[in-house]
């Protein structure tokens, strides 16, 4: 197990490097899985101390994302892996040809961790994109 400090120094270097704290989920740094740590810390800020979610507030952290892509494109892109694909199940780990993580995207926006509108929420659900049972 990763210690915080090892957690958040390796925050500190990416921020340092890419210019903010939007860590990919699958983002490994010197064999730590990073993008896997930034994502469960989001889901589970309760597992952390006072002292250490205020640290992770001072420097920025994203507890909930918005997508970098507008929901119109997502939207055309879900359609599209619709047609292509003939199912609406798609692994959280699909990219696009063109780069974009849309796998991840839709989870995101399925678990709450994106900041999407009720309405975008229904139209992903009328299209068949739904949480997908384990």
């Amino acid at each position: 197990m990763v210690s915080f400090e090892s957690f958040y120094e390796a925050l500190l270097r990416y921020k340092e490097e890419h210019g903010d704290l939007f860590v990919p989920t699958k983002y490994v740094v010197d064999g730590f899985k990073l993008g896997m740590k930034v994502s469960y810390t989001r889901k589970h800020p309760e597992r952390l101390t006072k002292e250490e979610f205020d640290k992770l507030k001072k420097i920025g952290f994203v507890w909930r994302i918005k997508s970098k892509h507008s929901f119109d494109e997502i939207y055309t892109l879900l359609k599209q892996y619709k047609e292509e694909h003939g199912t609406c199940k798609m692994s959280r780990f699909y990219t696009t040809p063109s780069g974009v993580n849309l796998g991840n995207i839709l989870y995101c926006i399925i678990e709450g961790v994106t900041m999407t509108s009720i309405e975008e929420k229904e139209k992903i659900k009328e299209l068949g994109f739904a949480r997908q049972s384990k």
